[in-house]
């Protein structure tokens, strides 16, 4: 029976977190997955729905966003209860379009320290004439089923500009870096605060 543990990372790469949804079929033990595309903030209709090809499984337990092959592109991990089959769906969605990968740690130990639970991400880009600001959290849970990327995600659409701010928040300090080339994956170890 599937946990209906809500997943949220940008799976088109347009700017705008989508959700990922294990649901259980009522009066069975059939399950499915469906990703809800967020269309520029206005809504994840069932005409923004997506079924993953899962009608033969049963007991579907979690499915969750991951970066399989590294390249900024966010594919699917779908896990069941029943037999422990693990199902990996391969994202082809799209082309050509630009992200940010952020991850931050604490720099505790030589090897890098560890997540920074909580962390937040905050940068600003320019979409032809205007600006847009995207806020992401890292590692918003890390219990009940928490299958999570370590990082926050998230695309920048067709703006293939710089990014001109980028920010990590934690402990109620931040700090901020500019400019950012699209497609970076940024690794911030702090020691402390992250001003230093």
């Amino acid at each position: 029976m599937a946990t209906n543990i809500l997943q949220i990372k940008d799976i088109n790469i347009d700017g705008y977190p989508d959700i990922l949804l294990p649901l259980t079929i009522p009066n069975s033990q059939k399950s499915n997955v469906s990703i809800y595309l967020n269309f520029e903030a206005q809504s994840f209709g069932t005409n923004n729905q997506y079924k993953l090809p899962t009608q033969n499984f049963t007991n579907i337990i979690s499915a969750s966003f991951i970066d399989f092959w590294e390249n900024g592109i966010m594919d699917i991990i779908v896990c069941t209860q029943k037999g422990g089959i693990i199902s990996f769906y391969n994202n082809y969605l799209q082309q050509n379009l630009f992200f940010i990968k952020a991850y931050g740690a604490n720099g505790a130990t030589n090897t890098g320290g560890a997540q920074i639970v909580g962390a937040s991400f905050y940068w600003v880009n320019s979409v032809g004439d205007r600006y847009r600001t995207t806020y992401q959290p890292q590692l918003i849970q890390t219990a009940y089923n928490a299958l999570q990327t370590p990082y926050s995600y998230c695309g920048l659409g067709r703006a293939n500009n710089y990014v001109e701010s980028f920010t990590l928040g934690m402990y109620g300090q931040s700090s901020a870096w500019s400019p950012i080339i699209p497609n970076s994956q940024l690794a911030v170890y702090t020691q402390g605060t992250p001003s230093q």
